[in-house]
């Protein structure tokens, strides 16, 4: 710009200049600058307001859940791992704001007018900037949820939010059916599984029981007492060989002396003898075989033959041809009796021999297999444990489940419903008008302060004195022509018809035809990250 006036000396004036002086000459430079004014705050006003026109309504819908406590006790699902309310409400929205969820509910309720021309990317973050959830404490435990969304239509931002109240919802209808369903398949596995293993272990105890049938804990007394019943027996058939031998020898002798045996068997006939010692082994017998026993059937028979035999021979005899038996003959009946009974014990002995035998292998088996069945039988009782916890497990999840069946658990509820807002959020229109003009103002006041402040032109008598040290008398005004003034009246005409005229033309043929007004100016907001 020009200088304000061409000093002239004329006269000598003061060196001050008074406070009205200095308030006319920044008045008359704010005037010259006047067109720059107008055209900053013109143009940032223009801005604003045309911004605030043309910026499309958002609309904002919300509704309002509660999660309510449950209303019978579900200790069970509790105690399984549940999450708590606070991780639930997490897990809700995450799967809410899945990438795959936001596009597919755009797509459905047309959130975007010219949905053609975004990309998913940019969709899925205008979604996520348009919805919100928050908290809030309840009476009680309970917690109140609020779901709200910013649309471009009333309906569109109700729809939506009643899209989420039903996902809400159904996610936690799906979280705690779902919760009590996987724990009653779980237990039902559990039982079966638990049942299964106690069949298996049932029979390897089975099992090992018939393998060791001889040789068992529970038999261990039996046999101990069947060990001494065989030692026992033993011994006494030893004793009554020895007894035997010992007659044997006795009756050689008498035979061999007197040639007689009548003698030593007038007391005694050998079937006595026979019949006694048979009496004696066949209760001897029935203390250690059972009644049926083979070996007790055969004594029993002999005592009877023997009974038999000593009855018919102590009958008279019939006529008078009769002759007494020899000596010689008795003699040898006599010893070969007595053989029979040696041989017969020894056998005896030998047979006893070989149960005892036996009876011992088993008896040393035994502290082995006690050891062996009493680890297979504490497995059998830890797993009736788990199968009895498991079986009263899955009572209390069938119970559980029918609890979140019957919705009768922790759950939530809608307390109020999303309906069209009859007024919208955005934009306030007036405020964005003034934050325009505001900026113009600043803008414009700044960018003047700044011109002034690199100017090196003498506009002022003060100025003249202090730079180049003379004190001017007078000063006589630029007086500007007819011309000049047309010239500089058009150019600010020009400037205003520009500023509100031109700005708000070219904003809305920008908003229109090549990106709305909003989403240009968020993306500059991003990208500067403001």
């Amino acid at each position: 710009m020009g200088a304000i006036a061409a000093p002239v000396v004329v006269c000598a004036l003061d060196g001050s200049i008074g406070m009205v002086a200095e308030i006319k000459f920044y008045l008359t430079l704010f005037l010259r600058r006047l067109p720059l004014f107008i055209v900053v705050t013109g143009v940032f006003t223009a801005m604003g307001v045309t911004y605030a026109l043309l910026s499309p309504n958002v609309w904002r819908a919300e509704a309002t859940l509660i999660q309510e406590r449950p209303q019978i006790a579900n200790n069970l699902v509790s105690s399984t791992g549940q999450p708590s309310t606070s991780e639930q409400l997490d897990l809700i929205e995450q799967r809410l704001m899945t990438r795959a969820n936001l596009l597919e509910i755009a797509e459905r309720h047309q959130v975007f007018e010219n949905r053609a021309g975004m990309t998913p990317d940019a969709v899925v973050e205008i979604m996520r900037a348009s919805t919100q959830f928050s908290r809030s404490q309840g009476s009680g435990q309970s917690i109140v949820l609020t779901v709200a969304f910013e649309g471009r239509t009333p309906g569109i931002a109700a729809d939506v939010v009643g899209t989420y109240v039903t996902g809400i919802l159904e996610e936690n209808v799906r979280q705690r059916t779902g919760r009590a369903e996987d724990t009653l398949v779980f237990f039902q596995q559990e039982v079966d599984r638990l049942s299964l293993e106690l069949d298996q272990r049932s029979a390897a105890i089975l099992e090992f029981q018939n393998a060791n049938i001889d040789a068992l804990p529970e038999t261990l007394n039996y046999r101990l007492d069947q060990q001494s019943s065989l030692q026992e027996r033993i011994g006494q058939l030893n004793r009554e060989i020895a007894s035997l031998e010992d007659q044997r020898t006795r009756f050689t002798e008498i035979f061999e002396a007197t040639g007689r045996l009548t003698g030593a068997l007038e007391q005694r006939s050998p079937e006595e003898m026979e019949l006694s010692a048979a009496r004696i082994e066949l209760e001897q017998a029935r203390r250690v075989y059972a009644p049926g026993n083979p070996r007790l059937n055969a004594l029993e028979q002999r005592v009877a033959v023997l009974e038999a035999s000593i009855a018919s021979a102590a009958a008279p005899p019939v006529g008078e041809n009769a002759a007494p038996t020899g000596e010689a003959t008795l003699f040898g009946l006599q010893m070969a009796e007595i053989d029979s009974r040696i041989s017969f014990n020894r056998d005896e002995i030998a047979r006893l021999q070989a149960s005892l035998a036996t009876l011992q292998e088993t008896l040393e088996r035994t502290p082995a297999n006690t050891v062996q069945l009493q680890a297979l039988e504490r497995e059998y009782a830890n797993t009736q444990a788990l199968y009895n916890a498991a079986v009263v497990n899955l009572s209390t999840a069938r119970t559980s489940e029918r609890i979140e069946t019957l919705s009768k658990g922790e759950r939530i509820t809608v307390l109020s419903q999303a309906t069209p807002p009859n007024h919208p959020v955005r934009p306030n229109r007036k405020k964005i008008a003034a934050a325009g003009m505001a900026a113009g103002l600043g803008l414009s006041v700044g960018l003047i302060v700044l011109l002034e402040m690199f100017n090196r032109a003498i506009r002022r008598p003060a100025e003249l004195t202090r730079r180049l040290g003379i004190v001017p008398l007078v000063t006589v005004p630029y007086l500007p022509s007819r011309r000049e003034t047309m010239l500089r009246r058009a150019r600010l005409a020009a400037a205003v018809a520009i500023v509100f005229l031109g700005v708000p033309a070219g904003l809305y043929t920008f908003h229109e035809q090549v990106m709305p007004l909003d989403r240009a100016l968020g993306g500059v907001v991003s990208r500067l990250g403001l």
